[in-house]
C-alpha cells in the first residue's frame, strides 16, 4: 500500500491524488472525538494546535467558531486542502472566512503545504 489516510469527505467531490481514488472504495469505520467539545472541556485557554485533517479542516474550523471553543486557541498551525476538492472555488472562500475569524479572535496562525 502506498501511502494512507482518512476523511469524512465524500468521495464525489474529495480527490487528493487522482489515481489513488480507488484506494478510497476500501474503508473502515474508527472512533473519533469531537475536537470541538476536547477543547472546550480543557481547563486551559492556552492552548497550540496543530490540524492535518485531510478536508475536514473546513468543518472543523467552523463548528469550532460558532461555538466558541475556538477561543481558546492562542496558536495554530493548519495545512488547508482547498485544492483537493473537485470544486476548490467554495473551500477558497470557507478558507479565507477561517482566516478572517482566526485573525478577528486574535488567534496566530501559521499555513503550511
Amino acid at each position: 500500500m502506498m501511502g494512507g489516510g482518512s476523511s469524512f469527505m465524500s468521495i464525489d467531490e474529495w480527490n487528493p491524488w487522482g489515481t489513488f481514488k480507488e484506494g478510497y472504495n476500501n474503508s473502515i469505520e474508527v472512533k473519533s472525538l469531537d475536537l470541538s467539545n476536547f477543547i472546550a472541556n480543557l481547563s486551559s485557554s492556552n492552548i497550540s494546535c496543530k490540524m492535518d485533517i485531510e478536508g475536514a479542516e473546513f468543518q472543523t474550523l467552523e463548528k469550532m467558531i460558532k461555538d466558541g471553543s475556538i477561543k481558546k486557541i492562542k496558536n495554530i498551525w493548519i495545512e488547508f486542502h482547498e485544492n483537493f476538492f473537485s470544486n476548490p472555488e467554495p473551500y477558497k472562500k470557507r478558507k479565507h472566512k477561517i482566516l478572517e475569524e482566526l485573525a478577528n479572535n486574535n488567534i496566530s496562525y501559521s499555513e503550511w503545504h
